[in-house]
């Protein structure tokens, strides 16, 4: 892994400017040694959407948590315990800290295959100094239907003895719903939390680590993206509790195969996969 890099571009110090002003999150975008926009690997080209880097209109910052996620926050299995979700009460309403984003990658990493490297750091500000932090992200495949299927059992770590998982039919919150890793609506189960917040890597200290390295098939004459809503989140602690929703970001990215190359796109029948947490 690369050292931390101390420069930051034009972008990045305005943005953090602005954002302090209206009190909400402060986002760092990464510089270019540590960005890619698009990806190719002779038979698929993989393209950052949004990317605010090389895109200065594109920006990450939500303006509140969408109804996409409310929707599918009040249809989760966690809504049958004692979960309260509060999606307005601590919007912007507390002095919150900085968001680095460290990588922000497009990548192609097989033939037929496309998707996205992104890696953050948050790290406090007084107003949430005492918080419990969490991240919940949402999923949105557009262009195909999801397919966990029996590979996602093994990209997430979940017991085969779960099951076969039946397909996304739109979008989720990650990790997909019963995929055995927890039953809470995190992004990080109980057990991968205490790994990814108040600690350090390569890049710098961070409160709360992000990380994921989506990717998806494609087949000839298909285009396919994944969107994604991640919320940074205050949760009470408890195994069912109150979770109060802080800010968000949304990232992304759209896989095409290349022209002349559709005679090498033989995987493309093979089903997305998800994170490599």
């Amino acid at each position: 892994m690369k050292s931390r890099f101390a420069t930051t571009s034009i972008l990045a110090i305005a943005a953090a400017l602005s954002q302090s002003a209206l009190g909400q999150i402060s986002v760092v975008y990464p510089p270019l040694a540590s960005h890619v926009h698009t990806a190719y690997n002779g038979s698929t080209r993989s393209t950052l959407n949004p990317d605010p880097v090389t895109n200065a209109n594109e920006f990450f910052l939500l303006n509140g948590v969408s109804q996409d996620v409310q929707d599918e926050i009040s249809s989760g299995d966690w809504e049958s315990g004692e979960w309260h979700f509060d999606f307005t009460s601590k919007w912007r309403n507390t002095a919150h800290g900085s968001l680095t984003i460290d990588m922000y990658n497009a990548t192609a990493p097989f033939p037929a295959f496309g998707g996205a490297h992104m890696q953050a750091r948050y790290n406090k500000a007084a107003g949430d100094a005492n918080m419990n932090l969490q991240w919940i992200q949402l999923v949105k495949p557009v262009g195909f239907a999801f397919d966990p299927d029996e590979l996602f059992n093994t990209q997430t770590g979940a017991s085969s003895s779960n099951g076969p998982i039946p397909a996304a039919n739109g979008m989720f919150i990650d990790p997909y719903p019963n995929d055995g890793t927890d039953g809470g609506p995190f992004y990080w189960n109980e057990s991968e939390w205490p790994r990814y917040q108040n600690s350090g890597d390569n890049f710098g200290d961070y409160s709360l680590k992000f990380r994921d390295l989506p990717r998806v098939a494609i087949q000839p004459g298909q285009t396919k993206s994944m969107f994604f809503e991640l919320y940074l989140v205050n949760w009470d602690g408890n195994s069912s509790g109150n979770v109060e929703f802080l800010d968000g970001i949304q990232w992304g990215f759209t896989v095409t195969p290349t022209p002349g190359t559709l005679a090498l796109m033989t995987m493309g029948g093979l089903v997305a996969t998800r994170r490599r947490r």
